[in-house]
């Protein structure tokens, strides 16, 4: 094994990724270009050099002399870490070319068709006259986003013309390609459901259902047992080893984003990394292996040599803090009722800290798991109520 990893970012996400490699034995250097966030700590080394900025990262790595390469929880990170990969010789990644085929929207969408995967009608515009042009090919409700971001940055719903301003507005702003997708709407469960792959076939799974307390757009409480995903285990299972087979994809995550509608599973986006907070924690309390381990081990090339496979057990979850309005942190509140059931808590900001964008920024995370589905609901419910935030 090699004993020098590069993790891009270091925010509350990436967390158990720097730790695993740790306990992995890697020298763990970070990059991302805001040292104050959490993450940075728990690593050997923080670069002050934007992940987003992959020449940079490809220097940094080249001067580092790194062994691998390991992307944090957000679609900027992965497609870095894949032309770090491609650029230095490093293993476990999928090309570049393929990182961008699967995280990019629009190429997304391009070869949905091929593999047969259940998606949403959509139409990629580069400017504002094809943006409006693309409301005629739908008649009803359509969500607009940019092609190239996520967490819900620069998502919106348009129901008349008068929505189109802002929304398509907001979109172009977040994407730094400057090109969207109006993509057809479906009302149903948002869902998610990671798949780890090996040798082109799935290995272990897990599903959980989402919501959102503050934004509709950013997922912040998620729910977790078997029963829930059940009738689509096979449809996705197919879907994600007939897209490792047409893309011949590395070993490693394959995670959808799913709406559960009426008329079946519909493939919102499919990334090659891990989610973001603390995602991995309830995944390994549910299945029983380490998930962030076997990811750090599938960036350096070495998920080939795991012979684990796993099943989902259990009721888990994860919630993540937001505030209700901009202002300053004072603290954070957990009721008792639900501090029982909670495995893990990180804060990801001190009191004092100014929130400037509160229909983004996540300032904390706590991870639970209960004994039975009942409760599980019941009480999972009522976290955004047991667990909130106050401001000064």
């Amino acid at each position: 094994m090699g004993n020098s990893i590069l993790v891009l970012n270091g925010s509350h996400s990436e967390i158990p990724l720097i730790k695993a490699a740790k306990r992995l034995g890697f020298l763990v250097y970070t990059a991302g270009n805001n040292p104050d966030l959490v993450g940075h700590a728990y690593g050997d080394g923080h670069f002050n050099v934007d992940y987003a900025d992959a020449a940079a990262v490809v220097r940094l790595a080249k001067r580092l002399g790194v062994d691998c390469v390991l992307s944090g929880s957000n679609d900027l990170a992965m497609l870095t870490a894949s032309m770090v990969a491609e650029n230095l010789g490093l293993p476990g990644h999928d090309s570049y070319s393929t990182a961008r085929l699967i995280h990019l929207k629009d190429n997304f969408k391009k070869i949905a068709a091929s593999v047969e995967i259940p998606t949403p009608k959509g139409i990629v515009a580069g400017n504002w006259k094809e943006a409006v042009s693309a409301l005629s090919y739908f008649d009803s409700e359509v969500i607009v986003k940019p092609t190239d971001s996520a967490g819900g940055k620069g998502v919106g719903l348009i129901n008349s013309a008068d929505d189109c301003e802002v929304v398509f507005e907001a979109a172009f702003k977040h994407s730094r390609c400057k090109k969207i997708i109006v993509e057809q709407f479906f009302q149903g469960q948002l869902c998610s459901f990671s798949t780890f792959i090996r040798r082109g076939k799935v290995v272990a799974f897990f599903g959980d259902r989402e919501f959102s307390t503050v934004n509709r757009f950013t997922v912040s409480l998620s729910l977790g047992c078997a029963d829930y995903h059940k009738n689509v285990d096979a449809t996705l299972i197919g879907v994600a080893e007939r897209l490792s087979l047409f893309l011949n994809l590395v070993d490693g995550v394959l995670h959808f984003q799913y709406i559960d509608s009426h008329s079946g599973p519909k493939v919102l986006e499919v990334t090659r990394r891990c989610s973001g907070d603390l995602y991995s924690e309830p995944v390994s309390l549910s299945l029983g292996c380490d998930w962030a381990e076997w990811i750090v081990l599938a960036a350096a090339g070495l998920f080939g040599d795991v012979k684990d496979t796993a099943s989902q057990n259990g009721f888990v979850g994860r919630f993540a803090f937001m505030a209700n309005r901009n202002g300053k942190l004072n603290s954070f509140s957990v009721d008792e009722s639900l501090r029982k059931y909670i495995k893990n808590e990180v804060f990801a900001f001190k009191p004092g800290y100014e929130i400037k964008n509160f229909l983004g920024e996540k300032l904390g995370v706590i991870v639970f798991e209960f004994p039975n589905r009942v409760l599980m609901e019941q009480v999972g419910q009522r976290v955004p109520e047991l667990a909130c935030v106050t401001l000064a």
